[in-house]
């Protein structure tokens, strides 16, 4: 039975939400968790999904699977403040989110959101920093992100996981 980790997404406005996962893998470099939706609000979009933190990467990736167990695509959230811990990955949402279908279009969303709060003096210079750094470089290297998650997931053998 796999080991229980919480998940901690941290809002710009104080806003914590907590969401209760399985750790797939945790070491120095990447934690790897996996968050079952059945029964949430999420169950009618995915059936579960596999979250990849990063300490010291301004983003984390999810990937959807559907009720086939297949993938549904990837959703990025740019962030900050990632620390993983056996017990938690903790995160600073910063708003801005980069998704890929499972057919492999991209689209960055919710930048609204972002000049919302820009607006609100919710963001200082530095996150703003962090946003445009990290939609470029998930624009631009989001192939080679998911490629690295597909082998890290190959060489621990995760499979998908019902």
């Amino acid at each position: 039975m796999p080991q229980s980790i919480t998940e901690i997404k941290r809002h710009l406005d104080g806003r914590v939400q907590q969401f209760h996962c399985d750790l797939l893998h945790q070491d120095s470099e990447v934690t790897i968790i996996r968050f079952h939706a059945t029964g949430t609000p999420y169950a009618s979009r995915i059936h579960h999904s596999d979250g990849f933190f990063w300490p010291g990467r301004n983003y984390l990736m999810y990937q959807l699977f559907g009720s086939d167990n297949e993938v549904a695509g990837y959703r990025f959230d740019v962030c900050k403040d990632v620390r993983c811990s056996p017990d938690a990955v903790e995160f600073t949402d910063l708003l801005l989110d980069v998704v890929v279908s499972g057919e492999g279009t991209v689209e960055v969303q919710d930048e609204d959101e972002v000049d919302a709060a820009h607006a609100a003096g919710q963001l200082t210079p530095t996150d703003l920093a962090v946003i445009i750094q990290a939609r470029s470089i998930l624009v631009d290297e989001v192939a080679s992100i998911i490629s690295e998650a597909q082998a890290l997931r190959r060489r621990l053998t995760l499979g998908s996981g019902a």
